[in-house]
């Protein structure tokens, strides 16, 4: 009886933390390959009264994958659950087959998981290759440094050309005549605030993620009204309820002080039970609360969660 109840505890565990890898991976290639215009601020999220109402109305999503863009039957599931399990050489196993059956999105992973290891992996030849089967994503990753984040000539060298900034906006667009309702396209394409709204209604978080992270820096800077803040942070428990676990770090971090302890606190440990690493979140804000109260309860908390 204790093996059965400890197998399905630890498939329940690989699935929970699937979910977290998928949030996590996602937001990653949105981060890497998708910013290259800055947002426009002309209609902020917080200004949203669509939106805002959504997220007084949300509650709990018991469906782990509620975020996920990559579910469980999906090609790419098995690698990229590899590869943010930190196992790369297993994600890289699991994506090479794709990537030389022609799958343009395994391409870029793949490229992108070797490169990781290497700049003489080849994994630039396998992210130039994505682009060129019309992957957008992949496209962004070759505009070189200053329109993006990231230093393409630091990785991919004779690979970037600022051509492929235009050539990324086309496919994007090209995605969404196929499918309207391709919400990811639709952002990518215009990168516009409003559309980050438009794509947190069908869930996909990210974008609201990166703004709020903004709206953060603001608040710690001491420029955000607590107004605002605290619509801020009803957007990002809308997130957190579905599961995107992006959002709950923000919530038990940077915006703690408004949720006040508890409540950071419990969103740090629904993280964690999703399988992310928020045990130092908390350990710092209970080494703050002591330091503010003087009460060593605090102190005595934090490694009792820890170990945990």
């Amino acid at each position: 009886m204790v093996q059965i109840q400890r197998s399905k505890f630890n498939k329940t565990h690989k699935l929970i933390i699937a979910a977290l890898v998928l949030s996590i991976c996602l937001l990653g290639l949105w981060l890497y390959g998708g910013q290259s215009a800055q947002p426009s601020h002309h209609a902020a999220i917080i200004d949203n009264d669509e939106l805002l109402a959504l997220a007084a109305e949300s509650q709990p999503n018991p469906d782990i994958y509620a975020s996920s863009l990559v579910k469980p039957g999906d090609p790419l599931f098995k690698g990229l659950y590899e590869l943010q399990s930190l196992r790369r050489d297993l994600a890289e196993k699991a994506l090479l087959p794709l990537a030389e059956a022609g799958s343009s999105d395994a391409m870029l992973w793949y490229g992108m998981t070797v490169l990781r290891s290497s700049v003489l992996s080849g994994g630039d030849k396998w992210i130039h290759e994505a682009a060129m089967a019309g992957n957008p994503y992949a496209m962004r990753r070759l505009v070189p440094a200053g329109e993006t984040l990231q230093d393409c000539e630091w990785y991919l060298g004779s690979y970037c050309d600022d051509a492929w900034a235009d050539k990324a906006r086309e496919a994007f667009l090209q995605r969404l005549r196929a499918n309207p309702d391709d919400v990811l396209s639709r952002y990518a394409a215009s990168m516009d605030a409003d559309r980050a709204a438009e794509a947190a209604k069908q869930k996909y978080y990210a974008p609201l993620v990166y703004l709020a992270k903004g709206y953060g820096k603001s608040y710690e800077d001491g420029k955000l009204s607590d107004e605002k803040a605290r619509k801020v942070v009803s957007l990002l428990i809308m997130a957190a309820n579905d599961n995107f676990t992006p959002a709950m770090d923000l919530l038990s971090s940077v915006f703690a002080p408004v949720l006040g302890y508890e409540r950071a606190t419990y969103w740090a440990n629904r993280a964690i039970k999703l399988g992310n690493n928020s045990v130092l979140g908390i350990l710092f804000r209970n080494i703050d609360e002591f330091k503010i109260n003087s009460d060593r309860s605090y102190l005595i908390k934090s490694p009792s969660i820890c170990i945990s």
